[in-house]
């Protein structure tokens, strides 16, 4: 796994919570997790280029109807090609993302641990970003709060048993307000823990 940097967000039963930026390509993890919304995003460059590394399988498989990027649909590619370093890629449909508020991101960010902890992937980068269409700090941290809940929901749900001693879950540090989700994800989890 890819040894960059990386700010400690805590620990989680058997799960080891960090943060720091996400190279679609080139982070070297089991899984890696990225949201698709329904609607193209023509802005979206992250998704624009992980598709031309794929020769463009998300487009095709939205224009076939296989994969619209419907709230909670997932898919999953396994070997990927070159340049990709993650060796699968879970896609997490994020529907429309004008109604995409902090529940609904708990909401994903809950299926994609449950996907990952299923799958049994032991290094996992986490890269469903959520709209900044309100990119307030107290609304950044209460997304950033949603999120570490609905990992935690999935981690509390999940059976004691797993394929690693640790899972390593890293969260892309992307946006200006890091420090203020950073933040909010340490104090979610410390409530958690209480």
């Amino acid at each position: 796994m890819d040894k960059t940097e990386a700010d400690e967000l805590g620990t989680y039963r058997a799960v080891h919570l960090t943060a720091r930026p996400i190279d679609a390509l080139l982070t070297d993890v089991e899984l890696l997790i990225v949201g698709l919304p329904a609607a193209p995003d023509t802005t979206d460059e992250v998704t624009a280029r992980l598709d031309d590394a794929l020769k463009n399988t998300l487009v095709q498989l939205r224009d076939a109807g296989l994969f619209l990027g419907r709230f909670g649909e997932t898919l999953v590619l396994d070997r990927l090609p070159p340049p990709y370093m993650a060796c699968s890629l879970l896609v997490v449909g994020m529907g429309e993302i004008s109604r995409l508020d902090a529940p609904a991101m708990g909401i994903l960010s809950e299926l994609a641990m449950r996907s990952a902890l299923k799958l049994g992937r032991c290094a996992v980068g986490y890269m469903v970003k959520p709209p900044m269409l309100n990119p307030l700090p107290d609304n950044v941290a209460l997304i950033s709060r949603e999120v570490m809940a609905g990992v935690l929901r999935a981690i509390e749900a999940h059976p004691a048993i797993m394929r690693c001693a640790v899972l390593e879950w890293i969260v892309d540090d992307y946006h200006v307000h890091s420090e203020i989700a950073k933040a909010a994800m340490r104090r979610e989890l410390a409530e958690w823990k209480g």
